[in-house]
């Protein structure tokens, strides 16, 4: 007998059909690590601004102390993590929210222009994004019974009007409804709160979490919210 006669009979290669199944398998496959993928990659920013906002309302608490109890203010609507300037010495005068927090998120001595780094949104990872509005103020907290609100943060009254301070922290947090009314929410194009384009450009164009934003709330809170800025 010849021992070296080929007995495993002839080879055979895949065939175009069994080709064609495997790419299908292989794109599927790719198709459900990339929404995985990219799942873990929301849901990582997602967490990420929620300790962010967290860790501002920590320094807006924080600030209240160091300001006789007074909210930082008067603020306005729209606020960019970006420090504007000198620290005023008119408590009535419009200012950014960054202005009043710089110190407390480590900038000991802020300069205008200065990006606040602590208190940037995920999405705010290139310099052309920094400057642009990244969380919305609330402008209607509302009062004992919830029939009339006020703005927390400071009125648009005249500079020599006490009424255009803002609120002191112990009054905001003795109001019943502190627990279901927001504070800040993340700020974006389909914000319902701000009609204008001009006002949203550099925001994300929509929820900056896909279905949808956070905000946080006047007691500590953090919470997801709809296009509508209602709980979810």
């Amino acid at each position: 007998m010849n021992r070296d006669t080929d007995i495993s009979g002839p080879r055979r290669g895949f065939t175009l059909i069994e080709l064609l199944v495997s790419i299908a398998i292989i794109g599927v496959l790719a198709v459900l690590v990339f929404a995985l993928a990219r799942g873990f990659i929301r849901q990582a920013a997602a967490t990420r601004d929620a300790s962010t906002m967290r860790q501002m309302w920590t320094c807006i608490r924080m600030y209240a102390d160091d300001h006789n109890d007074l909210m930082p203010g008067p603020l306005f609507t729209r606020q960019s993590p970006v420090y504007n300037k000198v620290p005023h010495t008119n408590p009535r005068e419009w200012r950014r929210l960054s202005d009043c927090l710089a110190t407390y998120f480590g900038h000991e001595d802020p300069q205008s222009g200065d990006f606040i780094e602590g208190m940037a949104a995920s999405w705010q990872k290139s310099p052309e994004s920094h400057g642009a509005p990244a969380y919305y103020m609330q402008q209607k907290l509302p009062i004992g019974d919830g029939n009339t609100t006020t703005n927390p943060w400071g009125l648009p009254a005249p500079a020599a009007n006490d009424k255009r301070l803002p609120m002191r922290m112990s009054m905001v947090l003795s109001q019943p409804l502190v627990d279901k009314t927001w504070a800040i929410t993340e700020f974006d194009q389909s914000h319902p709160d701000v009609s204008d384009p001009e006002l949203k450009l550099g925001t994300p164009e929509g929820m900056a979490h896909g279905t949808y934003r956070l905000g946080i709330y006047f007691d500590g809170r953090v919470g997801k919210l709809d296009r509508d800025n209602n709980p979810l």
